[in-house]
């Protein structure tokens, strides 16, 4: 996985920006705008929020390390590859999650999504 800090291509520090800023918009608008949301998306939300935030820092406090030792580096691997997983296998899952519970808010359901399209 690709961080800002494991990366120093400049060409890649304005998408590293983008992706920082939008999360936290994202963020920001959940947190202002949750009591509009019934509790199950807030849950949602929060564990996928809080799941892209814990390990995108943590990967990211092992990528400043300077001079890491042995110790370090094992523990920067299992960092990288625990965000790696998650963002692979946990987030999209999240996601769909996310998806299906706006869709049955909206009223709108997979059927009748198919067929218009």
């Amino acid at each position: 996985m690709i961080t800002r800090e494991n990366n120093d291509d400049p060409r890649l520090e304005k998408e590293f920006s983008d992706v920082q800023n939008e999360l936290l918009e994202l963020t920001r608008f959940f947190e202002e705008n949750r009591i509009y949301f019934p509790s199950s998306v807030c849950e949602l939300l929060d564990k996928f929020l809080g799941s892209v935030r814990k390990n995108v820092m943590a990967a990211g406090i092992f990528g400043r390390i300077e001079h890491p030792t042995e110790r370090t580096l094992q523990q920067s691997q299992e960092a990288f590859t625990k965000a790696y997983e998650v963002f692979d296998n946990q987030i999209p899952a999240a996601l769909t999650t996310l998806e299906n519970e706006f869709r049955n808010m909206l009223g709108v359901d997979d059927a009748h999504n198919g067929a218009s399209a």
